[in-house]
């Protein structure tokens, strides 16, 4: 299995603060049976250019990659990435591409947290039109509480990243698996932290599982294969 979505690289955002905080969460990731963590820290254009992002995501990457090979074996293997901030003019960023997951062509966006208007829609088709991106949406459960449809959301034709905490309430796990079945849909951890938001990938693969068997397992597997090697 893949986490399509982490904020384990340390000190880059308001994710894991220490080296040791991101060798914990990576070791409950690697018990989940996590072979690949997508590092993904949040992108925001309105903060900095896209070439100091990934200056700041280098050095942080090093160091925990200094970490694990010195002391640690069979870890999930790490990809580099980022959580890209939608914002006006995102189609026409020449420098836009270089977010994407390393050596692929999808980039985890997240959508603005309002009712989107025409415009927001132009803007991720010309991302997939002009750049030639895959945008992978961002945690689209939490656009659902916000006025948007899921409709609205496959409107894009994009391919959809669900957070796992949606399977750790009692309550809605029957609505997230339907989703699951209509839709080409990844996972995410979408972790900070080991206190509050800890990697919490296993109970979503569980609950699936559980209710959907092993086999759709292996097809959420074989999407998140095919987006990393577009």
């Amino acid at each position: 299995m893949i986490d399509f979505h982490s904020h384990i690289l340390p000190g880059v955002d308001d994710g894991c603060k220490s080296v040791d905080e991101s060798i914990a969460a990576l070791k409950l990731l690697n018990e989940s049976g996590i072979s690949k963590v997508m590092l993904t820290p949040h992108y925001y254009a309105k903060k900095e250019d896209v070439d100091e992002f990934i200056s700041r995501r280098e050095y942080a990457y090093k160091l925990l990659k200094k970490e694990i090979d010195e002391n640690y074996l069979g870890f999930p293997e790490l990809c580099l990435g980022a959580e890209v901030k939608f914002f006006y003019g995102i189609s026409r960023c020449s420098d836009i591409k270089k977010l994407c997951y390393e050596n692929t062509k999808c980039m985890l966006l997240e959508l603005p947290f309002e009712k989107w208007n025409k415009s927001v829609y132009s803007e991720v088709r010309n991302l997939q039109g002009r750049q030639g991106i895959i945008p992978l949406i961002a945690h689209f459960n939490r656009y659902l509480a916000i006025g948007n449809s899921f409709n609205d959301i496959i409107s894009f034709g994009c391919p959809l990243q669900l957070n796992a905490e949606v399977f750790e309430k009692m309550t809605g796990k029957r609505k997230w698996l339907n989703f699951l079945r209509k839709k080409d849909i990844v996972l995410g951890s979408d972790c900070h932290n080991m206190s509050n938001r800890k990697p919490n990938i296993d109970k979503a693969i569980y609950v699936i599982s559980n209710k959907l068997g092993g086999e759709f397992m292996c097809k959420i597997d074989n999407i998140g294969n095919m987006l990393i090697n577009t």
